[in-house]
């Protein structure tokens, strides 16, 4: 089973030095995007919003930053391409708020999940192998 954490927080988060502002999900939203992406992984991967006790997981952080602007246009960027997830704490991106449908950030959320512990790659047109 691989853990990923959805980071929800209610304030700006900074990693090297990379900020990512407030999502603004709400709490339902925030549990209808959980719950989606569980169904959608079974027992495989198990999502959650919140902190996990272990160093032992992938995280997924939710937001607007500007950190990523000088190489493109992206909804969602993910740290590796982890065929067999061998990495148990990269991090993904996704550069969606509440401005846009829970349907919309669930995909892009599952898409980065995809490359963080199943190895999806792009060719180079950009589309799914």
């Amino acid at each position: 089973m691989v853990s990923v954490q959805w980071s929800v927080a209610s304030v700006n988060i900074f990693i090297d030095n990379i900020t990512v502002d407030d999502s603004g999900f709400d709490s339902t939203a925030i549990s209808y995007i959980v719950a989606a992406l569980n169904a959608q992984f079974d027992d495989d991967v198990v999502f959650t919003a919140e902190l996990s006790e272990t160093d032992e997981y992938s995280t997924i952080y939710i937001g607007i930053t500007s950190a990523f602007d000088a190489y493109g246009d992206f909804l969602g960027l993910a740290e590796t391409i982890d065929s067999g997830n061998q990495i148990h704490d990269d991090n993904a991106f996704v550069f969606l708020n509440s401005t846009v449908s829970v349907e919309l950030v669930t995909s892009v959320i599952a898409h980065e999940t995809e490359h963080l512990v199943n190895g999806l790659e792009h060719d180079v047109d950009g589309l799914e192998k």
